[in-house]
């Protein structure tokens, strides 16, 4: 099996990477998965953000997402400068 890292392929790699990351984070918040799917999806559509660029994706064989990582691309202000840099969140890997 060939495994993938890179940004996500498609649409639905990022939406299978969202589904794992909310089945992942949901529980461990007390949520149920439809609630965390709910708050994974408007977070992760915020405007302007450019959701298959920005989800990094662990896939193996063509597009079975077992892992993500999201991107939070920010511009930081300082001494004069803009400094182009991004965070991270909901990384995660299957338990499977």
């Amino acid at each position: 099996m060939t495994m993938y890292i890179g940004p996500a392929r498609s649409p639905s790699e990022a939406e299978s990477a969202r589904h794992l990351a909310a089945s992942i984070f949901g529980p461990l918040a007390g949520h149920d998965i439809h609630e965390s799917e709910e708050f994974k999806s408007f977070i992760w559509n915020e405007p302007g953000y450019d959701v298959q660029e920005h989800i990094v994706v662990m896939a193996i064989g063509a597009g079975n997402v077992v892992g993500c990582v999201r991107l939070l691309p920010r511009h930081l202000h300082g001494h004069g400068d803009i400094f182009l840099c991004a965070g991270i969140s909901s990384v995660c890997i299957a338990e499977e």
